[in-house]
């Protein structure tokens, strides 16, 4: 369990802010400015939390998020938010590469990839390989590997529903697993998708939750799709497991919830991990004070609401935060 701890809520976005100046440290951002994790900084230092509509709930759930793992794959102080080694990331020309140089969509996929790894990191002990640390003879490389649970780990993000789960990006995992099977053959398969943010619809009809998400005919759609996709293709026999998650928000006056949603789809009898996802959850419990929770599992709304009373914390990090105004001070001002 870690230990509530209080401060402003100033003091923390700018935390998060800095975590994010220091992993692009000696990058020169400023060749970049539409990405959106360089956008971020000054997001976080301009953000007002006192006031989140849809857009910035949303920018500040996935920086909260980011942040936290990459904190904990780089073996920083994931609960103070203080990046580790860089080194970790690949250093230097790695993070560029993959975080600035390939645009956002690339981004993206990288980014699922850390939440993933980070969660495995932070649950059940499990034993992590990166492919980029090991001398194997294989011509392409998943995201990660399982060793206890004897997993490849592949990482898609797709945006735009079932249209988005692109043929070309099933064929580059059944390649890229192919290529791993022959150095790994007892090894099962396991691609994660993220369909990025909730479809535009917004619904009030949640009890006194407004709730933006994707509806529940919509998932069974990709779902099906993506699993006939897998299942009449020829060589289907790489993808064993499927995971598919999301983000979704759940907000009324005084709380939110943005939850990373996960659904399975096993085609494999063998014993496999599962990717739970995270929830954010923030809530003001009296004027100009508010509670922020990050769980890395995935709750639905009546469980988290009820599970996240403050009697127990579980492996969830809280932070009680008192309201401040900005300084003034950029965190992009010399230190």
């Amino acid at each position: 369990m870690v230990e509530p701890r209080s401060g402003s809520t100033r003091e923390f976005t700018d935390k998060v802010a800095e975590l994010y100046r220091d992993l692009f440290e000696d990058i020169e951002t400023e060749n970049y400015p539409k990405n959106k994790l360089v956008q971020r900084i000054e997001f976080l230092w301009d953000l007002d939390t006192s006031d989140l509509n849809q857009e910035s709930l949303e920018k500040f759930s996935k920086s909260i998020l980011d942040a936290r793992a990459l904190a904990l794959i780089t073996e920083g102080k994931p609960d103070d938010f203080h990046l580790g080694n860089r080194e970790k990331l690949g250093g230097t020309d790695s993070i560029e590469f993959w975080l600035l140089k390939g645009g956002n969509s690339q981004a993206n996929n990288k980014l699922l990839e850390v939440l993933a790894h980070a969660w495995y990191k932070e649950n059940d002990n499990y034993e992590i390989e990166d492919f980029e640390d090991q001398k194997y003879d294989v011509d392409k490389e998943v995201d990660f590997r399982l060793v206890n649970s004897e997993e490849l780990i592949e990482c898609k993000r797709i945006s735009g529903g079932k249209e988005g789960a692109s043929r070309d990006q099933l064929k580059e995992t059944k390649e890229k697993l192919e290529a791993c099977k022959k150095e790994f053959s007892d090894h099962t398969g396991h691609l994660i998708i993220d369909l990025g943010t909730h479809s535009s619809k917004l619904s009030t009809t949640y009890e006194e939750f407004s709730k933006q998400d994707f509806e529940k005919e919509e998932i069974k759609e990709i779902k099906s799709f993506i699993k006939d996709e897998i299942e009449n293709t020829e060589d289907d026999d790489y993808i064993d497991k499927v995971t598919v998650c999301w983000l979704g928000a759940y907000i009324n006056e005084n709380t939110w919830y943005s939850l990373h949603k996960t659904v399975e789809k096993s085609f494999t009898e063998k014993e496999t991990s599962s990717y739970e996802g995270w929830t954010v959850r923030r809530e003001t419990v009296m004027p100009g004070r508010s509670t922020l929770v990050i769980s890395s599992d995935n709750k639905d709304i009546e469980q988290a609401k009820a599970g996240y009373d403050g009697s127990k914390a579980g492996d969830q990090t809280f932070f009680r935060q008192q309201e401040a105004e900005p300084t003034g001070e950029s965190p992009n001002q010399d230190r």
